[in-house]
């Protein structure tokens, strides 16, 4: 026999991972320090052609103005936050797997880039991030002679 439990939930608090949340803070307490929020992890994907290194993340109902992207040497951050959409005043929810709220990913950039010619665009709830690879560090084949 399954029993269905109908549950008053507040849809601001509610996130996909609330449960597995609620067991770490019951299990760690006072270890966490008071502003830790767990993020949501925006999937992702980093490569390298020859002439650049190209990152593609998913950021549906991304809010422009609440992406930032920074590098410094070899460390590219991205922040951003993902705003719930809501058209009128929910009344209960039965469940959430849309995930939203604040993320930051970091990467180590397996070569150099020119920070200068960083291109970056959102397409179809996509980041992408086209970072040329500065001209003495692109592969290049060098000739060889027979003497």
């Amino acid at each position: 026999m399954v029993m269905l439990i109908r549950r008053e939930i507040n849809p601001a608090v509610i996130t996909p991972f609330r449960e597995v949340e609620r067991l770490f803070e019951k299990a760690l307490g006072e270890l966490l320090p008071a502003t830790f929020t767990p993020s949501y992890v925006v999937p992702a994907n980093l490569f390298e052609t020859k002439e650049a290194v190209v990152l593609l993340m998913e950021v549906p109902a991304l809010v422009n103005e609440s992406l930032e992207i920074n590098l410094e040497g070899f460390t590219l951050t991205v922040k951003g936050e993902l705003k719930p959409f809501v058209e009128e005043e929910i009344l209960r929810t039965y469940f959430q797997e849309i995930p939203y709220g604040a993320f930051v990913r970091t990467f180590t950039l397996p070569v150099e880039v020119e920070p200068e010619t960083i291109k970056a665009e959102v397409k179809n709830g996509i980041l992408y991030l086209y970072m040329p690879k500065p001209v003495q560090t692109r592969a290049r084949r060098i000739p060889v002679t027979i003497a």
